[in-house]
């Protein structure tokens, strides 16, 4: 996930004077889209997979923008026990990279 912390509510507030949503910061050709994301987490030696991650999305690069509080509220999830929040579980295919490209090691 090409995710990058911004001041969301400055860019929340741009919308509400504007009607539209700056450019990407990052590539700079295309306005930034609401949307909601997953990403992939490390917790320990366990994988999650956190989804409906509010977000601002540039649709020409990917970059993926979310606030300070969004952030502080992933960080949270990533320090908490137990499944407070769980929805599914998801079989992920584990793969050595050395096996495929031994010339690469």
């Amino acid at each position: 996930m090409k995710t990058n912390i911004a001041n969301v509510d400055e860019l929340q507030h741009r919308l509400e004077e504007t009607g539209q949503l700056p450019l990407c910061g990052r590539c700079a050709q295309s306005r930034l889209k609401q949307q909601h994301v997953k990403t992939a987490v490390w917790r320990e030696a366990e994988l999650m997979v956190v989804e409906n991650i509010p977000a601002l999305v540039c649709p020409a690069c990917g970059e993926e923008f979310i606030g300070p509080k969004t952030e502080a509220g992933l960080q949270r999830m990533c320090n908490r026990e137990g499944t407070v929040g769980l929805v599914s579980h998801l079989t992920v295919p584990v793969i050595d990279f050395a096996v495929l490209n031994p010339e690469c090691v």
